[in-house]
């Protein structure tokens, strides 16, 4: 018989602790990429979005900025918006010349007093009216070629600042009458009235220029050296009631 207390308890061998963990699902999704995803999914919606309403506002702009265009507001009546003393503003004289304001007793002057008797053209009628206003005058002796030279910036730059500022030269339509200011020209000199009507006002600027020999001839009349005159006369602002009279 065997002796209990030699007996030896005899356990089953330990298991060896699992080395590495079970691997993990690799098809498991990545929520942080899906939630970037829909996030540029949602801008890119609204940029189109966005593009289609702003062309559709253009579109709808359009028309009224061609009707702008192709209908302009009449040369020489200005817009109802604007005041008088704004729709009517005249240029700044011409920059290459020494401008003067005329004394009274300048007898190269438009002016007889201080006022200019104005012959309007109104209608078929002729109207003479009393204006009062400023002058100023620039003058110098020149030869044949530097009076062209002269002339030509002269006019050219009052003819652009006029025109862009809405005067005209030519007659104009104001309550079913043609309207125009004083006009003459000749061998020696000019004179162009230019008129604008804001409302119940109106106003003129009148351009003018002349000259004289300093020489007397019976074959060159006309000749030069000369003494050159320019002027320019704005009026003060006046109401059309005044071509009525």
């Amino acid at each position: 018989m065997t002796n209990p207390q030699n007996q030896t308890n005899i356990s089953p061998p330990a298991q060896p602790p699992p080395n590495n963990l079970p691997p993990q699902n690799s098809k498991q999704p990545n929520f942080k990429i899906l939630i970037t995803l829909g996030i540029v999914v949602v801008i890119i919606i609204l940029l189109i979005l966005g593009s289609f309403v702003f062309l559709s506002r253009q579109e709808q702009r359009t028309p009224d900025s061609l009707e702008t265009n192709i209908n302009p507001s009449p040369t020489g009546v200005s817009s109802p918006t604007l005041s008088p003393e704004e729709a009517l503003r005249a240029p700044e004289l011409y920059p290459e010349f020494a401008w003067e304001e005329v004394d009274a007793s300048d007898s190269s002057s438009l002016l007889s007093e201080g006022k200019y008797q104005a012959p309007f053209s109104v209608g078929s009628s002729l109207v003479i009216i009393t204006v009062s206003g400023k002058e100023w005058i620039y003058k110098e002796t020149v030869s044949s070629d530097k009076r062209e030279m002269l002339k030509s910036g002269f006019n050219e730059y009052y003819q652009k600042q006029l025109n862009k500022l809405g005067w005209d030269i030519n007659a104009i339509e104001y309550k079913n009458k043609k309207i125009q200011g004083p006009s003459a020209d000749g061998p020696t000199g000019s004179l162009k009235g230019y008129i604008k009507i804001a409302g119940e006002k109106m106003r003129l600027i009148a351009v003018n220029y002349y000259y004289t020999s300093t020489f007397l001839s019976p074959t060159r009349l006309f000749a030069c050296p000369c003494e050159m005159s320019f002027s320019i006369f704005v009026s003060d602002i006046f109401s059309t009631s005044e071509l009525e009279k």
